[in-house]
This record gives structure tokens, sequence and C-alpha cells, in this order.
């Protein structure tokens, strides 16, 4: 290898870590935050039992979802103006400081109600600045390569979705098979944000060391935006959310619907985020090798067509095999095709726009479906009484993603693109 083709490496390397570390950061403090909910909301939010103090906790957790869309659009035009670089600079000062303030206020006991109060202003500064992160951070990455290498890069955005999780579900079983549950409850809780600041000041300096060559100073690149597309994107995006956070469910779903124990759910769920990412690996290869039809029908299919039957048989025959069975269906299955997905959503948006257009797709439909997937799959569960329902849920879901998917890849000619 030369010199200059070693150098070339080492910055797109450095330039795809500088894209993925504000979305490896907010999906760790996601997943950190559900594992660590019953603490944090013991710690800030006084009620009569645990239920209502979990309630405290998961709301203010919620109010993050609810600046999400300002987040989109401040940032998003902030970042047509000043360019990538400087938005996404922005959006991971902003992210450090919410987990800080999580990580150090102190508890209802020592100040009152200012504690539930910063947890709440903590998780409305993180929503903001998850808003804005996604659309410049996609499109920053899909700016990295051309033609299927686009999409390639961009995929990097759920491949560190699946490693963030897999980092704070292993340091959550860490935790929690090393500390009792007094120390759990006083202090380990706080451990993971803290850890996660770590990676903040190497994200800045790589962040800062990027060359901005977003289109925002050329408006020439700002073509025509056709609706149709990006209502497609909205769908695809919907899809993917309720998905997701389906998968993010199952620790949950693990212990409540099925009950079997926390570690099972956890240590399940991290075999699931392990096969995911193989899975990914093997979507790029794919992708790159591939028509994308040969993509979208064969896997997709498998996919749709397992998800069911892996709750059915979660459900009937509840236990550790089980729950790896349903946990590598859903998470590989997803995987398989997220690369096709995203270059398909990113490549049918004009390149001066696609930071703005996404990130406000994207961030509506997580706001409105994200934060709803959870309590409404959990009340219908407990209403119904029939654990089935995330299955009943994915057989909607997955083929709706699917077909969106092909008619947005064929209105944008994206699915007849070999190189």
């Amino acid at each position: 290898m030369t010199d200059t083709a070693g150098t070339q490496i080492a910055s797109k390397t450095s330039s795809v870590a500088a894209g993925s570390v504000g979305n490896f950061l907010e999906f760790y403090n996601f997943v950190a935050y559900a594992f660590f909910a019953s603490m944090i909301g013991a710690a800030f939010f006084p009620g009569h039992d645990d239920l209502a103090r979990l309630l405290g906790a998961f709301m203010a957790f919620g109010a993050g979802f609810l600046a999400r869309p300002l987040g989109a659009i401040v940032i998003g035009r902030y970042a047509e103006r000043r360019g990538n670089r400087a938005a996404l600079t922005l959006t991971l000062s902003l992210m450090a400081c919410g987990a800080l303030i999580i990580a150090c206020t102190p508890g209802y006991s020592t100040i009152g109600l200012a504690a539930p109060a910063l947890i709440v202003f903590a998780r409305l500064i993180q929503g903001f600045s998850e808003g804005g992160e996604v659309g410049p951070a996609t499109d920053f990455l899909y700016s990295l390569g051309s033609g299927r290498m686009a999409g390639v890069y961009a995929a990097m955005q759920p491949t560190t979705q699946m490693i963030a999780s897999l980092v704070a579900v292993s340091i959550g079983l860490g935790l929690s098979f090393g500390l009792d549950h007094d120390a759990l409850y006083a202090w380990g809780w706080r451990v993971p944000f803290a850890c996660g600041l770590l990676v903040v000041p190497a994200g800045i300096y790589l962040r800062r060391a990027q060359k901005d060559d977003h289109a925002a100073h050329a408006p020439h690149t700002h073509g025509r935006i056709d609706p149709v597309n990006v209502a497609l994107v909205f769908l695809i995006v919907t899809c993917g959310t309720i998905t997701t956070y389906l998968r993010t469910f199952g620790v949950s779903y693990a212990i409540t619907a099925l009950h079997l124990s926390p570690r099972i759910g956890m240590a399940t769920g991290a075999i699931g985020m392990v096969f995911g990412i193989v899975a990914t690996a093997f979507s790029i290869w794919a992708f790159l090798r591939l028509n994308p039809w040969a993509i979208l029908i064969p896997f997709g299919a498998l996919y749709a067509l397992a998800a069911y039957p892996a709750y059915g048989f979660a459900v009937h025959s509840p236990g550790l095999f089980s729950q790896v069975v349903l946990n590598i269906a859903m998470f590989s299955g997803s995987a398989v095709i997220s690369v096709l997905m995203y270059s398909v959503m990113l490549g049918a948006i004009p390149a001066g726009s696609r930071a703005f257009v996404f990130g406000l797709a994207y961030t509506l439909a997580v706001t409105v479906f994200g934060g709803a997937t959870t309590p409404a799959v959990t009340w219908a569960i407990r209403r119904l009484h029939d654990p089935m329902i995330p299955g009943y849920l994915s057989l909607l879901v997955i083929p709706t993603l699917l077909v969106a998917v092909g008619i947005l890849g064929r209105r944008s000619g994206l699915m007849e693109r070999r190189a």
C-alpha cells in the first residue's frame, strides 16, 4: 500500500468516525436511560410507589422527543448556512451537556424539585441536539462516497446504533453483576452516562478537523424536492423507527410480558446486536455486488416472514433459546436491508436540501412514532392480555417498509444503479 493510499484510508476512516460519533452517543444514552430508568426515577422523581417514579422518569425521557423537531429545523437550517461541520460540532457539544447534567445532578432528596426540573431540561437539550444531528450527520456520511459507496457510508448510522446499544447493554450487564442493589440505586446508574462523556472530546476533535465540502454554499445543488418522494421517505423512516423501538423494547418485553429474568433479556439482546452487526457487514458486501432487487426481494421477504413466527416461538416457548432466535431474527433482518434502505432514501433527495429534508422527515417520524411505540405496545399487551402484539405489528410494518423502499427506489431510478 502506498503512503498516499494509506493516508486516504486514514482520512476516510476519520471522516466516518466524525460523522457517526453523535449517532453513537445518542443511542448509547438512549439505551442507558432505558436500562436504568427505575433507578433514575427513584433518584429524581417523588412518588408513592415504584411505578409512579418510573413513570416520572419515562415522562422526562419523552420530553426530549418534543424538542426534536425544533432541533431538526434550527440546526438543519444552520447546516445549510454554515455547513455540516459546524452543525455537527454543535450537536455533539449539546449532547454532552445533557449527559453531564444527568450524571451530576443531585437527587430529589438533596435539592427537591430542582432535581426533576434539571433532568427534564437535560432531556430537552438532548432532544434538540438529536433532532439536529441526524440530518447533517447522515448527509455528511452520504457525501463521503459516490454511487453505491455513498449508501455504504450512510449505513454507518444504523450500524453505530447497534454498536452503541451493545456497548450500553454490556456496561449495564457488568454493573448489574458487579454492584449490589443499594449501590446501583445510589450511584451505579450514573456510571454509564459518565462513561459516555469519554467519547465527546475525541468526537469534537474529529468533527472540527473535517473539511466541510457541504453544498450549502452552492445554491444550484438545491434541486426540485418531490413531495411524493419525501412522503415515502417519511413512511420508510416511520416503519424503520417502529421496528427499531420494538427491538429496543425487547428487554422489557422479555421481563414484563414473558416473565423472564433481566439477565436473559439483556444477554439475548446483546447476542442479537452482534448478529445485527455481522448482518450489516453482509449487507454492505451484497449491496456492492448485487442488483438492489436481488437484495430487497429475497432478504426482505425472509425478514418479513421470520418476524411473526419468531415472536410466536418466544411467546409459546419462553426461555433463553427462543429469545436468542427472536433477537437474531429482528436485528439481522433489519440490518441486512439497511444499506439499501439508506441509499434509496438519501439518493431520492436533492443534495443541497438533503440535511434539512431528511433530518426533518426522520425527526418527525421518530417524535411521533418512536415516542409512542413502546408505551402503546405495552398498553396493548396489558389491555388485551396478548404478548403477541409486537408480532402482529411486525406483520403490518415490515411489508410496508419493504414496499415503500421498492417504490421510492424505482421512482428515483436508484434500484437500477449497479455501480
